[in-house]
Protein backbone atom coordinates (compact mmCIF):
# COMPACT_ATOMS: atom_id res chain seq x y z
CA UNK A 1 0.00 0.00 0.00
CA UNK A 2 1.76 3.11 -0.84
CA UNK A 3 2.46 5.55 1.72
CA UNK A 4 -0.09 8.95 2.03
CA UNK A 5 2.91 10.96 1.13
CA UNK A 6 5.90 11.23 -0.42
CA UNK A 7 8.42 14.32 -1.65
CA UNK A 8 8.05 16.15 -4.69
CA UNK A 9 10.99 15.35 -6.45
CA UNK A 10 11.01 19.23 -7.34
CA UNK A 11 11.12 20.65 -3.75
CA UNK A 12 10.93 17.55 -1.71
CA UNK A 13 7.67 18.52 0.24
CA UNK A 14 5.53 16.40 1.59
CA UNK A 15 2.62 15.33 -1.19
CA UNK A 16 -0.45 13.64 -0.75
CA UNK A 17 -2.47 11.53 -3.12
CA UNK A 18 -4.73 12.74 -5.64
CA UNK A 19 -7.16 11.35 -7.61
CA UNK A 20 -6.00 10.03 -11.58
CA UNK A 21 -9.27 11.46 -12.83
CA UNK A 22 -8.42 15.15 -11.47
CA UNK A 23 -4.98 14.89 -13.01
CA UNK A 24 -6.37 13.87 -15.98
CA UNK A 25 -8.73 16.82 -16.19
CA UNK A 26 -6.44 19.23 -15.33
CA UNK A 27 -3.38 18.63 -17.71
CA UNK A 28 -3.77 19.68 -21.08
CA UNK A 29 -4.72 18.23 -24.08
CA UNK A 30 -1.64 15.27 -24.99
CA UNK A 31 0.47 15.47 -22.20
CA UNK A 32 -3.12 14.12 -19.91
CA UNK A 33 -2.44 10.98 -22.24
CA UNK A 34 0.26 10.18 -20.73
CA UNK A 35 -1.74 9.72 -17.15
CA UNK A 36 -1.96 5.97 -16.60
CA UNK A 37 -5.38 4.71 -14.58
CA UNK A 38 -3.04 2.16 -12.31
CA UNK A 39 -0.74 4.45 -10.83
CA UNK A 40 -0.54 6.77 -7.59
CA UNK A 41 -0.37 10.60 -8.46
CA UNK A 42 0.56 13.07 -6.13
CA UNK A 43 -0.16 17.20 -5.58
CA UNK A 44 2.46 19.52 -4.37
CA UNK A 45 0.75 22.62 -3.15
CA UNK A 46 4.11 24.26 -2.54
CA UNK A 47 3.74 27.77 -3.71
CA UNK A 48 7.38 28.67 -5.53
CA UNK A 49 7.21 24.54 -6.69
CA UNK A 50 6.65 24.69 -10.24
CA UNK A 51 5.23 21.02 -10.28
CA UNK A 52 1.72 20.81 -9.45
CA UNK A 53 1.26 16.89 -9.89
CA UNK A 54 3.70 13.85 -10.11
CA UNK A 55 4.10 9.59 -10.62
CA UNK A 56 6.92 8.58 -8.60
CA UNK A 57 6.69 5.46 -10.26
CA UNK A 58 6.98 6.41 -13.73
CA UNK A 59 9.11 9.66 -13.26
CA UNK A 60 6.20 11.86 -14.46
CA UNK A 61 5.89 15.75 -13.39
CA UNK A 62 2.79 17.95 -14.77
CA UNK A 63 3.66 21.68 -14.09
CA UNK A 64 1.81 24.80 -13.85
CA UNK A 65 2.51 25.59 -17.40
CA UNK A 66 0.26 22.56 -18.29
CA UNK A 67 -2.70 23.05 -16.28
CA UNK A 68 -5.61 24.22 -17.66
CA UNK A 69 -6.69 26.49 -14.95
CA UNK A 70 -4.86 28.50 -12.32
CA UNK A 71 -4.03 26.75 -9.30
CA UNK A 72 -4.91 29.06 -6.47
CA UNK A 73 -2.63 27.24 -4.06
CA UNK A 74 0.56 28.37 -6.54
CA UNK A 75 -0.48 31.73 -6.65
CA UNK A 76 0.74 34.88 -4.71
CA UNK A 77 -2.62 35.45 -2.42
CA UNK A 78 -2.73 38.67 -3.93
CA UNK A 79 -3.52 37.40 -7.43
CA UNK A 80 -5.95 38.72 -9.50
CA UNK A 81 -7.87 36.81 -10.17
CA UNK A 82 -7.59 34.27 -7.41
CA UNK A 83 -9.87 31.42 -8.12
CA UNK A 84 -11.81 30.81 -5.53
CA UNK A 85 -14.56 27.81 -6.67
CA UNK A 86 -13.74 26.22 -9.85
CA UNK A 87 -17.20 24.65 -10.22
CA UNK A 88 -18.96 28.31 -10.11
CA UNK A 89 -16.18 30.95 -10.94
CA UNK A 90 -16.38 32.52 -7.76
CA UNK A 91 -12.72 34.33 -7.17
CA UNK A 92 -11.43 36.88 -4.36
CA UNK A 93 -12.76 39.62 -5.95
CA UNK A 94 -16.25 38.28 -6.39
CA UNK A 95 -16.17 37.84 -2.01
CA UNK A 96 -14.77 41.50 -1.93
CA UNK A 97 -17.16 43.17 -3.97
CA UNK A 98 -19.99 41.31 -1.88
CA UNK A 99 -18.37 42.79 1.56
CA UNK A 100 -17.75 46.09 0.58
CA UNK A 101 -21.06 46.71 -0.91
CA UNK A 102 -23.50 44.93 1.82
CA UNK A 103 -20.85 44.15 4.62
CA UNK A 104 -21.72 40.23 4.08
CA UNK A 105 -21.76 37.57 1.39
CA UNK A 106 -23.63 34.56 0.63
CA UNK A 107 -21.27 33.39 -2.03
CA UNK A 108 -20.48 30.15 0.81
CA UNK A 109 -23.75 29.32 1.26
CA UNK A 110 -25.13 29.56 -2.07
CA UNK A 111 -21.82 26.97 -2.84
CA UNK A 112 -22.96 25.11 0.02
CA UNK A 113 -26.44 24.68 -1.57
CA UNK A 114 -25.30 23.81 -5.01
CA UNK A 115 -23.14 21.10 -3.04
CA UNK A 116 -26.13 19.75 -1.34
CA UNK A 117 -27.49 19.45 -5.06
CA UNK A 118 -24.86 17.12 -6.26
CA UNK A 119 -24.33 20.28 -8.94
CA UNK A 120 -20.51 20.82 -8.17
CA UNK A 121 -17.60 18.74 -10.30
CA UNK A 122 -14.70 19.94 -7.84
CA UNK A 123 -13.09 16.28 -8.38
CA UNK A 124 -12.65 17.17 -11.92
CA UNK A 125 -12.57 21.02 -12.10
CA UNK A 126 -10.97 21.89 -8.64
CA UNK A 127 -6.93 20.96 -8.99
CA UNK A 128 -6.86 20.24 -5.36
CA UNK A 129 -9.65 17.79 -6.29
CA UNK A 130 -12.15 18.39 -3.50
CA UNK A 131 -14.62 20.86 -2.24
CA UNK A 132 -13.34 24.58 -2.57
CA UNK A 133 -15.97 25.45 0.75
CA UNK A 134 -12.47 26.06 3.67
CA UNK A 135 -10.82 28.25 1.11
CA UNK A 136 -14.24 30.19 0.07
CA UNK A 137 -14.82 30.75 3.98
CA UNK A 138 -11.39 31.66 4.78
CA UNK A 139 -11.33 34.35 2.01
CA UNK A 140 -14.13 35.63 3.45
CA UNK A 141 -13.16 36.21 6.88
CA UNK A 142 -9.86 37.61 5.23
CA UNK A 143 -12.06 40.05 3.30
CA UNK A 144 -14.49 40.96 6.58
CA UNK A 145 -10.89 41.84 8.14
CA UNK A 146 -9.73 44.14 5.44
CA UNK A 147 -12.67 46.09 5.13
CA UNK A 148 -13.15 46.39 8.91
CA UNK A 149 -9.53 47.96 8.70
Amino acid sequence: MPSPTEPCPECGTDARQIPTETVRNMVEPFGNQDIEDDVQYRICKTQDCPVVYFADELDQQFETDVIRVRANFKLDADADPYPLCYCFGYDKQHVREDIEVDGETNIDEWITERVQAEECACRWKSPLGGCCLANVRKAIDEAKTEVAD
